[in-house]
This record gives C-alpha cells, sequence and structure tokens, in this order.
C-alpha cells in the first residue's frame, strides 16, 4: 500500500522531491521504459520497437559547454547506436 505523506525518503540521495520517487523507480526498470517509449513514439509493431536489452541506462549527470554541472532525471540510450533518451518529469 503506498502511503505517499508517510513514506521516508532521504534513503535515496538522488531523489530531490518526494513525488520523483514512483516516477524513478518505474523508469528503473529496462523493460517498463521499453514499453513507455514504443507507447509515447508509436513504436509498437514496427521494425523499430525497443526490447529492454535494446537499452542501457546513461549518466544523468552532464557537464555543458559553459561547464555547469546538470543532472536529469532518466537516460538511456539505445545500445551499439547514438541514440538517447532523455526522460523528465514535469
Amino acid at each position: 500500500m503506498l502511503c505517499e505523506a508517510e513514506e521516508k525518503y532521504s534513503y535515496r540521495k538522488e531523489v530531490n522531491k518526494p513525488h520523483d520517487k514512483i516516477f524513478k523507480d518505474v523508469l528503473d526498470d529496462k523493460k517498463e521504459v521499453a514499453t513507455f517509449l514504443n507507447e509515447r513514439l508509436q513504436l509498437e509493431n514496427t521494425k523499430y520497437a525497443l526490447k529492454e536489452e535494446d537499452l542501457e541506462k546513461y549518466n544523468r549527470e552532464f557537464i555543458t559547454g559553459n561547464f555547469q554541472s546538470i543532472e536529469s532525471d532518466i537516460i538511456y540510450k539505445k545500445k551499439n547506436q547514438n541514440i538517447f533518451f532523455l526522460i523528465e518529469q514535469q
């Protein structure tokens, strides 16, 4: 049973806001991400449909050209290709 108001979040430093917890937990699962991306990008039943083994989790923190550190919610990369999926909760 989910009781978000009573949930303690301090054990995961990367979760800055309590409402991000569920979002990040679900999108840590490659199978769920593949399903989500296939639905959102309308790739289901096409030769481009993603499978969980096609995805690899990518480093969420990166440095901009101005040398600023930026952390995103979730980034996945398609294996053996320079295709990145940046997923941000708004």
